[in-house]
């Protein structure tokens, strides 16, 4: 007579984490005042700042909505100078630096929440 032994081996298994949500960091520099300086907000607005003295930084926790599972960072500005720059680093890494010169300047950088 033979017998079957059945042995259950249970293993735990760890739910997924859900991903943390990004730091997103803009920054704008210019040897003048800016004009202008327009953003991408972490909801996906358009922001608009006029006639502010650089340097200008702005930190968020971004991260993908249910209508923007990707979204778009973006920040420009225009300078009253002849130098103007623009970074946005996404958890500390750059994503996109620009640097324009001449008369009343015009720079702008953007970057996907994921990198492509």
């Amino acid at each position: 007579m033979a017998v079957a032994v059945l042995i259950s081996v249970g293993a735990l298994i760890a739910a997924p984490r859900a991903a943390a949500a990004p730091q997103v960091k803009y920054d704008v520099w210019s040897d003048g005042p800016l004009s202008t300086l327009t953003y991408i907000d972490p909801m996906g607005n358009e922001g608009q700042i006029t006639d502010i003295k650089p340097p200008w930084t702005f930190s968020f926790m971004g991260g993908a909505l249910p209508d923007r599972p990707n979204p778009l960072y973006r920040v420009g500005a225009q300078t009253v100078g002849s130098l103007v720059g623009c970074r946005i680093l996404v958890n500390d890494v750059v994503r996109d630096k620009k640097v324009v010169s001449g008369a009343n300047a015009v720079v702008s950088c953007s970057a996907s929440l994921f990198a492509s």
